[in-house]
């Protein structure tokens, strides 16, 4: 279920240069996945906590995630919508917010840069 949105979210941040040094467990409650990520050594490292909660609250796997976010940056999250079929308005929701949430990474990543 969630694998495409993973794999998406994987490939729009290495097109802008990071890379998932590590995927890291998550803390056994909400957070399934965490993956660090780093453009390279010299560069600050972010953390992408990918979340898996079912209604009752237990952690599910990670093919059930349901939302990744930036660990410390809470607004700066992305939701696993509905895919939907290419065009339509699931999809161009998807995309949108994919770029979006791309885009503060890199806002973030820049203030860090230079302080």
């Amino acid at each position: 279920m969630a694998h495409w949105h993973l794999r998406e979210v994987k490939l729009a941040i290495e097109k802008l240069g990071w890379r998932v040094v590590s995927e890291l467990p998550g803390d056994h409650y909400s957070i399934a996945q965490v993956w660090k990520i780093q453009r390279s050594p010299k560069e600050p490292t972010f953390f992408i906590e990918i979340g898996a909660m079912d209604g009752d609250g237990n952690l599910t796997p990670l093919d059930q995630a349901y939302e990744c976010a930036v660990r410390d940056h809470p607004k700066i999250a992305l939701y696993f919508g509905k895919r939907g079929l290419p065009q339509s308005k699931s999809r161009i929701r998807w995309r949108t917010e994919l770029t979006q949430f791309v885009k503060d990474l890199e806002s973030i990543a820049g203030k860090r840069d230079r302080t």
